[in-house]
């Protein structure tokens, strides 16, 4: 979470490709970068485009490693107005769990980071109503898998049941340890394939 001014605020969930103290710098830098960028525009698209030119000059100037791209979802959330912008690069849909149960996809996306300099990322637009709660996650949610020999996926529907079955519940953390059971119960213990990041947010006023 990024506190941009006393009316916004921006959520973010990122995944770097990599492991180690490599990957961590990387991700470091990106981290910060980002949290500039936000601060200067207090809006996703231009961010999140600037960051993309930060990804790519860092791969001509810095030397990085080329096939190390960046997959992120942001939203900035304006407090005066109740909307949120969102705007994703290499990220599946965020979810929106509205107050009386219903699940909305949203459809933010654009290419992953660090791949091509004309990449776009329009922002979609939302308003959080009263309780509604908005989850943003990385892929490692949705392509958790279930004990062989199916191997299937939790996929996006496992997550939207798993985030309805437990919106009424009065705490986020709760929330999101019901919907962490849920995918470790769906794998029968068996270990992500990729690492899992849930971010969840509640309009309360």
């Amino acid at each position: 979470m990024v506190i941009l001014n006393n009316d916004c605020v921006a959520l973010v969930v990122g995944d770097c490709t990599g492991k180690g103290l490599k990957a961590a710098q990387y991700t470091a830098e990106v981290k910060y970068a980002l949290r500039v960028l936000l601060r200067e525009y207090r809006h996703p698209t231009p961010a999140v485009r600037r960051l993309n030119t930060f990804i790519l000059d860092a791969q001509r100037l810095d030397d990085r490693d080329q096939d190390a791209p960046v997959c992120i979802t942001v939203a900035v959330v304006d407090t005066r107005t109740d909307e949120t912008f969102i705007a994703a690069a290499g990220m599946e849909p965020p979810l929106v769990v509205r107050a009386g149960g219903q699940a909305e996809s949203i459809e933010a996306g654009g290419l992953i980071l660090g791949i091509e300099s004309a990449s776009e990322y329009p922002a979609e637009v939302i308003t959080l109503g009263l309780s509604d709660i908005l989850v943003l996650f990385t892929d490692g949610v949705t392509e958790a898998r279930g004990p062989r020999p199916e191997r299937k996926f939790f996929g996006y529907e496992g997550l939207t049941d798993a985030a309805r079955s437990a919106a009424e519940l009065p705490v986020l953390e709760t929330i999101a340890t019901h919907v962490l059971h849920t995918i470790k119960a769906f794998a029968a213990g068996g270990r992500p394939q990729h690492d899992i990041c849930l971010l969840l947010a509640r309009r309360t006023t």
